[in-house]
């Protein structure tokens, strides 16, 4: 009788994209742990899936079938939302076959312990090796994960980031408008943003964002310095941004946040007891 993992690989045997994709998610379910694409943009799936293919089943992809795979992938993970829920594979495998996306959790035992996890038996290379599959852990991405985290930290209400921003835009203050301006992520919102490299078509473009959403300008500097910051922090994912690229720059800026709340905090503290130390020898 054929197994879960067998009837996986006859489909991709087979070129079957959409019957691998579900009997591949449903090994989750199955006790095994599978890798998926740590990406939520289609060039990126179009890496992950290649990769997996490669080292769990030591297979090279017909081109087309890889084309055809990564759309439906992508068009399923966009409506799923890339969010990471107790019942990610069923919602993802409801999905693909047109059934209605689980909504609670009623169903999942609060009380049964989780059960250890398979991995997928990796393929001999055929020179009695076999391919390591460093990324079998979990069926959800350290990508999905750094997403989901930001989504559920505190959500700020738009009408609140909208006076937020104006107070940064009236201030000055280059480092707050980002981080509000990109909050609206969190919102399921895709802020507009340079997508250029050069610095002055940087500085430009958000000249005319500012200008047309907020109807206001701000001195040459503030611009000169978000054009900075902004350089700074799509250095390492490049002029295409997508959603999950900006979740990840917004998780930089609120991390500086962060850095920066607790120096101010620990300056005050290490200033407070030389001010007294000062005070008690004047009245020594």
């Amino acid at each position: 009788m054929a197994t879960e993992l067998d009837k996986v690989k006859e489909y991709l045997y087979n070129e079957n994209s959409l019957a691998f994709l579900v009997a591949y998610i449903s090994l989750n379910d199955s006790g095994y742990n599978v890798p998926i694409p740590s990406s939520l943009d289609l060039n990126g799936i179009k890496q992950g899936w290649e990769q997996i293919i490669s080292q769990s089943f030591n297979l090279a992809c017909d081109p087309d079938f890889l084309e055809e795979l990564c759309a439906i992938w992508f068009d399923a993970i966009k409506k799923q939302g890339g969010k990471v829920t107790e019942h990610f594979s069923s919602d993802m495998i409801n999905i693909l076959t047109n059934k209605p996306v689980l909504t609670t959790q009623a169903s999942i035992s609060r009380n049964q312990p989780p059960q250890p996890k398979k991995p997928i038996t990796p393929i001999n290379d055929g020179e009695g090796q076999y391919v390591q599959n460093h990324t079998v852990s979990s069926v959800i991405s350290d990508d999905y994960r750094t997403v989901q985290a930001i989504s559920n930290s505190s959500i700020i209400p738009k009408n609140e980031l909208l006076k937020k921003i104006a107070s940064a835009l009236k201030s000055h203050n280059e480092f707050e408008f980002l981080l509000y301006y990109l909050s609206f992520v969190k919102h399921g919102g895709q802020p507009e943003i340079p997508l250029e490299l050069n610095h002055s078509s940087i500085q430009s473009k958000w000249e005319r964002i500012i200008h047309s959403l907020y109807n206001t300008s701000c001195p040459p500097l503030f611009y000169r310095r978000l054009t900075d910051l902004w350089l700074n922090l799509i250095h390492s994912t490049g002029p295409i941004i997508s959603q999950e690229a900006l979740f990840k720059i917004l998780e930089k800026l609120q991390i500086q946040a962060t850095q920066k709340s607790g120096a101010v905090k620990n300056s005050s503290q290490k200033t407070k007891p030389s001010f007294w130390n000062n005070l008690k020898k004047i009245f020594k």
